[in-house]
């Protein structure tokens, strides 16, 4: 699939920046059950929340509630506390079974962890409201040399954005990005997702962009996100 042309057909279709895009919904298998485990689901997060578009998420998508087709599986009562809290009535019962995951993969247990799931979630959404260019910026995608790396800048006339997501279970360290034409001057870099990780600034082209830029060593299904000047 070529995901410019894909991406461009998209944008035909809708007025700017309002097309949807969602993992999962409440006639499809739960996105959480078509994962390995967590740190897939981190990704799967990324990849929605750092695009374009008007976001929609799955109720119980954010704690990765599981759940497999008939459709009463995939609807299960959100698991919000270790006993389930989907009442402040006792005695109340609900329609449907929790999974058997409910004691540890509820709201009340993700909420404190920084490493949940729940936590990533919140990070991206935080950062998305924070961040004009990723609601509203433009989209190019951005070459990459190694398969497991998908990068992609969002850019509006005052900022730019590199997102770059590791796809696979395997630490990169040895790939480059390249895109040409972005305008930019400074030859500065800041990355802003994680809040705490050096990057390495891009050796900027004529035409304001980068060749064969490395910012950063990428573990296995990480996110970034550099500001780039």
């Amino acid at each position: 699939v070529n995901a410019e042309r894909a991406q461009s057909n998209v944008n035909a279709l809708y007025p700017p920046h309002q097309f949807a895009t969602f993992l999962a919904n409440h006639d499809q298998n739960r996105t959480r059950s078509r994962l390995l485990n967590d740190d897939q689901a981190k990704t799967a997060a990324s990849l929605q929340l750092l695009f374009g578009g008007v976001p929609f998420i799955y109720y119980g998508e954010e704690i990765g509630q599981q759940g497999n087709k008939p459709d009463e599986n995939i609807r299960r009562p959100m698991q919000w506390t270790a006993e389930g809290g989907f009442s402040v009535d006792d005695t109340a019962v609900p329609w449907n079974d929790y999974f058997e995951d409910l004691p540890t993969r509820n709201v009340a247990a993700q909420t404190d962890d920084p490493d949940s799931l729940l936590s990533h979630y919140r990070r991206l959404i935080q950062l998305r409201l924070a961040e004009e260019a990723l609601r509203t910026g433009n989209w190019q995608l951005v070459e990459s040399d190694d398969r497991g790396v998908y990068a992609f800048v969002r850019q509006t006339n005052e900022d730019t954005l590199l997102v770059v997501i590791n796809l696979s279970k395997n630490l990169v360290d040895t790939y480059t990005l390249s895109l040409d034409n972005l305008g930019l001057t400074g030859g500065t870099a800041e990355e802003i997702f994680t809040g705490n990780t050096a990057v390495t600034p891009p050796a900027l082209t004529t035409a304001g962009g980068f060749d064969t830029y490395t910012p950063l060593p990428l573990p296995p299904y990480s996110t970034f996100v550099i500001r780039l000047e």
